[in-house]
């Protein structure tokens, strides 16, 4: 099978999302460095952290498509694009042993990233060792096995693992250091993912209540899912000005650099007028994800430059 086959289901759209928490939480760690002794430690260091995000997404991407596939939440009424399988592009079996295949490859990696950060440090690397099965577990089984995607429980594991696991995690492998700025940032970036996830929820609630996909909107509704996007906003705009109080306490200007957050916001307001339904929505699911990859990108440059 041809290797642009694979690269396309993988899904590579949504990787700005996920890969721009794990770089703001590196900016934040090379931010917290008081003296750099290598160069090359870092870049190499960062670059297997990012390396590893990105397996990580293609992987969680796969097992989505062979889960939602194996439960009939793809099928012909779902308002989204068709995926892999669905397309006839490969076989389960062939999906499965990619998952099996790229799992075996993050393993390796995420193992080499861990000893080159912890080596001095065994307990830190067992615990990070552990954070990143858990992660791998999580990746799969968000709708493979104990399939808690389909229980209400994905915003939750979206918040955890797209922001406080992916900036605090990279933040600490960098610095070793932990400090409530990196909390906020994680808890916004958490916030911004389950805004995605949230836009794709609404957008499929109609089929996910028919297929058994219960979500959050599934599970209290449509007008619940619209009020419940507003109030994520509102939480991301919230630890966004948290973390520029340093700046524009001293400096009133600093607070244009919420302008960052106006793509973010006009494309929630679309999402939550309540005449925006079902396939309306589509667009939305892109403008959301690139918005907050925007915001993740340049708070984590801020703090590295600043």
């Amino acid at each position: 099978m041809q290797l642009k086959v694979w690269i396309k289901n993988a899904r590579l759209r949504t990787l700005p999302l996920s890969c721009s928490a794990v770089l703001a939480g590196v900016f934040l760690g090379l931010s917290q460095l008081t003296t750099i002794d290598s160069i090359a430690y870092y870049v190499i260091l960062s670059t297997l952290i990012m390396i590893t995000a990105v397996f990580l997404q293609v992987i969680s991407n796969y097992a989505n498509d062979y889960g939602d596939s194996i439960s009939g939440a793809d099928n012909e009424n779902r308002v989204g694009p068709k995926r892999g399988l669905m397309r006839g592009d490969f076989t389960r079996s062939q999906l499965k042993r990619a998952i099996i295949t790229l799992v075996l490859i993050t393993m390796i990696v995420g193992l080499l990233t861990l000893i080159l950060a912890f080596y001095d440090n065994p307990f830190a690397l067992f615990s990070f060792i552990s954070l990143g099965a858990l992660s791998l577990i999580g990746a799969i089984t968000y709708t493979v096995g104990l399939v808690y995607g389909y229980k209400g429980l994905g915003d939750v594991s979206v918040f955890i693992f797209f922001g406080l696991v992916a900036v605090l995690g990279a933040s600490y492998i960098i610095s070793k250091t932990f400090d409530i700025n990196t909390l906020i940032f994680g808890m916004m970036s958490g916030f911004m993912a389950v805004m995605v996830l949230n836009v794709n929820n609404l957008r499929d609630h109609k089929n996910d209540s028919l297929t058994n996909k219960n979500t959050l909107i599934v599970k209290f509704g449509l007008s619940f899912g619209k009020k419940y996007h507003f109030i994520l906003l509102l939480l991301s705009i919230c630890c966004g000005i948290y973390l520029l109080s340093p700046y524009f306490l001293a400096n009133y200007l600093w607070l244009m650099f919420l302008i960052v957050f106006i793509p973010l916001l006009k494309s929630a307001i679309f999402c939550i007028n309540k005449n925006h339904v079902d396939a309306q929505l589509d667009p939305m699911l892109k403008k959301t994800s690139i918005s907050a990859s925007l915001i993740n990108i340049c708070y984590g440059a801020l703090f590295l430059i600043c």
